[in-house]
């Protein structure tokens, strides 16, 4: 299963600390589940990365990481309510800064 083994190599990378590498995977698996037009799939993880009460995301600003994922998102058309809905939220998220 490509999902799976996506998400193993992002903790892999995560275990390592190497968190260029992570990013990779993490950009990979969007634009894997975007391809596939998997939105239930692609909501849930988007919604784990908002959620985190974390600011940052393999060390950079999290908020940052999810508009570059956003961009990947807004590539399929058929993904358009899950890249709407995650977009409200970054820009929601950023004036509560």
């Amino acid at each position: 299963n490509t999902v799976l083994m996506l998400e193993q190599q992002i903790l892999v990378a995560e275990n390592l600390s190497s968190f260029s590498e992570c990013r990779l995977w993490l950009s990979s698996l969007v634009r894997y589940l975007t391809m596939q037009q998997e939105e239930d799939r692609l909501h849930s993880l988007l919604q784990r990365l908002i959620s985190s009460p974390q600011p940052t995301l393999f060390n950079e600003d999290k908020l940052g990481v999810l508009k570059e994922l956003l961009k990947i998102v807004a590539t399929n058309v058929n993904c358009q309510r899950v890249y709407s809905d995650f977009k409200q939220q970054v820009e929601w998220a950023e004036t509560k800064r």
